[in-house]
């Protein structure tokens, strides 16, 4: 495994969307992604030249598919992703587990949160 990507969004019509996250995981030749949404479906891009794109599953079976492909759950995909990329409050990167730390160099709080 390269890279980890979460992208969420909306789909549908513009009057009654329904939110989607795309879970991603980049290797040397090909992509793994899963989409959860208003449709669920599990797609495979070659890198090669020759962009072969594979639809391995809809529905139901993409999630079973996506297991047997990476060996994760989603919810475990997740939890890897969070870990090593952390989340971003007000712009900032915080770690998504965080320690108390008191002493005269504790770090000062960020804004808004923990208040």
């Amino acid at each position: 495994m390269k890279k980890m990507h979460i992208r969420t969004g909306s789909e549908g019509p513009t009057h009654d969307p329904y939110s989607y996250t795309e879970m991603e995981i980049e290797t040397e030749h090909i992509n793994i992604i899963l989409h959860v949404g208003l449709v669920c479906w599990l797609r495979v891009e070659d890198k090669f030249p020759c962009e072969y794109v594979a639809l391995l599953a809809e529905g139901d079976h993409a999630v079973d598919k996506w297991f047997e492909a990476t060996g994760l759950t989603p919810a475990q995909f997740e939890r890897a992703y969070w870990r090593v990329h952390g989340s971003t409050v007000h712009g900032q990167v915080v770690a998504r587990t965080t320690r108390r730390v008191t002493g005269a160099f504790a770090p000062a709080p960020l804004m808004g949160v923990g208040a």
